[in-house]
């Protein structure tokens, strides 16, 4: 007889499985449709989200180059090249696509968003504050960014600040109050 704990494990990991053939399957879909509409913008911004999430970088990097080289004003693929950088740890790059995105699309919560936990990684307190207040401006019920925005403000030392943004900030853990 299983435990509660051993099937939810087991549940869990039947997820899991099923949701990795579940994306290989449609990254096959992806590719044959690019067969048939080489230069179809979306299909490769998806593909490419696709390839991220299945941590191929450099397939996803290409993915969404192609989006680019097809649509310089595609702001769907600077976002996503923007997050794929923050994976891999290469902030500037990031924060560059993260600016190109929000050129082409300035009113997306999420794009300043993406910037903000950008700016945050990087160690740029004070921009990240600025994207995240602009993030929730456009977009309140955005999940994270209100207890973000506190944490970097009670980290700045403005507690006022970071108790009216989210009064239960102080209490989070990091890894509850994270853009991750």
């Amino acid at each position: 007889m299983r435990t509660r704990a051993g099937y939810q494990a087991w549940d869990y990991g039947l997820k899991v499985t099923r949701y990795c053939l579940a994306a290989r399957e449609a990254i096959a879909h992806y590719q044959e449709a690019l067969k048939f509409k080489p230069n179809d913008v979306e299909t490769h911004n998806n593909l490419g989200q696709l390839l991220a999430l299945q941590g191929n970088f450099t397939a996803a990097l290409a993915a969404y180059q192609k989006a680019l080289a097809l649509d310089p004003q595609f702001a769907k693929a600077y976002f996503n090249l923007g997050r794929l950088f923050v994976r891999s740890e290469e902030f500037d790059k990031a924060i560059e696509n993260f600016q190109q995105a929000l050129k082409l699309s300035p009113d997306t919560a999420e794009i300043h968003a993406g910037l903000g936990d950008a700016y945050a990684r990087a160690g740029n307190i004070d921009q990240a504050i600025i994207q995240l207040n602009a993030a929730v401006k456009l977009k309140p019920q955005l999940p994270g960014i209100g207890a973000e925005l506190a944490r970097l403000l009670e980290a700045q030392g403005n507690k006022s600040g970071a108790s009216q943004r989210h009064p239960q900030a102080a209490q989070l853990p990091r890894s509850q109050t994270s853009m991750r």
